[in-house]
Parts: structure tokens; sequence; C-alpha cells
């Protein structure tokens, strides 16, 4: 998404961190609400 210049919110970032180092999710969060609620079930 940045390299067409969209932003990308900086949870969505940490979330494809964690993904490159093994972390597995149905989709990256966009909110830290959400984040919470996919860690949390």
């Amino acid at each position: 998404m940045e390299s067409i210049q969209l932003g990308v919110p900086k949870i969505t970032k940490f979330a494809h961190e964690l993904a490159e180092k093994g972390m597995n999710f149905s989709h990256y969060p966009i909110t830290i609400e959400e984040f919470k609620e996919i860690l949390h079930g």
C-alpha cells in the first residue's frame, strides 16, 4: 500500500512486522481495538 502512496496505520505496520516473525493473522488490523480483538479472540 505504501508503494502506491496510501497511508498505512501504525498498528497495521506492527502486525505486518509480527507476521514476518511468524505470527498468523486472519487479516491485518486497522485500529488498536481490532488488534486487541484479534489477540484476545
